[in-house]
């Protein structure tokens, strides 16, 4: 055999073996489960807000940065083909339209993984469904907790019926609300109380009442939560922790977690039995102190340091009972992303926000930046030698989300 018909017969190899492998990205498609720090647009964006702020948490949903439109489509970015197909629709910031896209950890995994798009439920739901697309059911705000129903944004169970025609309808209900006046959030205190939030049982019903066994045969499965719960409990019980001894306070910590990693627990055991091909992926949560939100529990006069310790902690014990409960399950692997973010944020390129408790999303003054400024992808700093960590209160910039994709895909 010549040079000539060597080389045409390696090429002719390395396409089939390149077309296998994006063959099988495809059919392996990829389901998310969670929170606002995995929901691609299942929690509504306002569809107009005027002169928003850091309390206008779902300003862009996926909830973190804008990314500069110089980025999508090279290496490791989203195509804007891909971005359009997953956020088809957004909302307006002061009447104008919002020039770029933001872009989270699933985002960046499914566009790594080769498929054309990532949808949410309720962009599946409302164009038909029935399709085998990768899916994503978190929900902003969305908590492990509770039996499968409804609930508000913190953590109270929402009353009334709890199915897909009444989040349908709750939902439109906002986003009628903020177009019709752009300030509704605001003049409401940042509550959104006409939305029903399905809490992680939930997202599952509604995963598997959408699809057949065809379309869920080999997926790749995600659930990432338990945030929400955790700020729901030390917030409820503030007093406690202030009066109790820090003995007598972890005592009912500890007994806190092991349920909440129960919830996890009996909701894979549900996906195992319900479809035994399925791959499950459950994530751990970093400290959250490190965001900004955790950062300004410092300085509260007295409890500040304690109520750092007890979050640190609480997280810590969250993770270390996932780990014990999921070990050993076939086609079941816990994702220590939480040690990951951890390492992460104590880099020199996030170290300098993160020790600050700086945001990405507004200046000092706490007013939102244009679109226009924040086109740097949050580098912090005037030389662009570091970067900030927490795009808002509670959620990473994208390039945190994006370290976190590769993670994940790593440890798949």
């Amino acid at each position: 055999m010549n040079l000539k018909q060597l080389i045409k017969q390696g090429s002719t190899i390395v396409a089939l073996v390149t077309s296998l492998f994006s063959s099988m990205s495809y059919s392996n498609t990829l389901v998310f489960f969670g929170d606002s720090l995995s929901d691609t647009g299942n929690y509504p964006e306002p569809e107009n807000v005027t002169l928003p702020q850091l309390k206008n948490f779902n300003l862009y949903v996926p909830v973190t940065n804008p990314v500069p439109e110089k980025l999508y489509g090279t290496a490791g970015y989203p195509s804007v083909d891909f971005l359009k197909k997953s956020i088809p629709h957004q909302g307006l910031i002061n009447g104008e339209p919002k020039p770029l896209y933001s872009i989270n950890w699933p985002m960046y995994l499914a566009s790594d993984k080769g498929q054309p798009s990532i949808v949410t439920w309720f962009n599946y739901i409302t164009n038909g469904g029935k399709r085998k697309v990768s899916l994503n059911y978190a929900w902003a705000s969305a908590i492990a907790s509770g039996k499968s129903g409804c609930y508000h944004d913190n953590g109270d169970i929402f009353s009334g019926d709890c199915n897909e025609s009444t989040i349908l309808d709750n939902r439109v209900k906002y986003i009628q609300n903020t177009e019709s006046n752009s300030n509704y959030d605001k003049q409401n205190g940042f509550k959104y109380s006409d939305l029903q939030i399905p809490n992680l049982a939930k997202q599952v019903d509604l995963y598997f009442e959408d699809t057949n066994q065809s379309q869920r045969r080999d997926a790749n499965i995600f659930i990432y939560i338990g945030g929400n719960d955790i700020s729901n409990l030390l917030r409820s019980k503030l007093i406690r922790l202030v009066l109790e001894p820090r003995g007598v306070f972890n005592k009912l910590i500890d007994r806190e977690m092991v349920l909440l990693a129960d919830n996890i627990l009996r909701t894979v055991a549900r996906i195992r039995v319900q479809d035994p091909t399925a791959h499950i992926y459950v994530l751990t949560l970093p400290n959250f102190t490190y965001l900004h939100a955790g950062h300004s529990y410092q300085s509260i006069p007295i409890i500040g340091g304690k109520v750092s310790d007890v979050l640190a902690y609480t997280i810590s014990q969250f993770n270390d009972n996932l780990k014990q409960k999921l070990s050993g399950l076939t086609n079941v692997k816990v994702i220590d992303s939480g040690a990951y973010l951890n390492s992460l944020a104590r880099q020199k390129t996030y170290a300098k926000s993160v020790l600050s408790g700086s945001t990405c999303i507004n200046s000092s003054s706490g007013v939102y930046e244009s679109a226009a400024s924040q086109n740097s992808n949050c580098y912090y700093g005037k030389h662009h030698t570091s970067s900030y960590y927490s795009w808002n209160n509670a959620h990473y910039v994208s390039s945190v989300n994006q370290k976190l994709a590769d993670y994940v895909l790593m440890n798949m």
